[in-house]
């Protein structure tokens, strides 16, 4: 049978390891949260509101291999205009 020092230090070694995982845990939680702030950080952003949803108004072809879109967003309404290279 245990005796009471052997009881608490298996329970500090249980404590140790708890600590350990939770510590583990929230870098894990931290390193995926920073994964998808790079994965939703790529595209348009609505200066205004962050929203990445817009609507393509107009078209206009620009000299050189260039097109301008002006975009709206889709939540506020805020005009955005791109220029965007067309590759060969």
């Amino acid at each position: 049978m245990a005796t009471d020092d052997e009881r608490v230090e298996k329970q500090g070694e249980s404590l140790d390891r708890a600590k350990a995982l939770r510590k583990r845990a929230k870098a894990l939680k931290i390193e995926a949260r920073q994964i998808e702030e790079a994965i939703d950080n790529k595209g348009l952003r609505c200066p205004k509101c962050g929203c990445g949803h817009f609507e393509t108004d107009k078209t206009v072809p620009v000299s050189g291999r260039r097109i301008r879109r002006y975009k709206v967003c889709r939540y506020c309404g805020r005009r955005v205009r791109t220029t965007e290279r067309i590759e060969a």
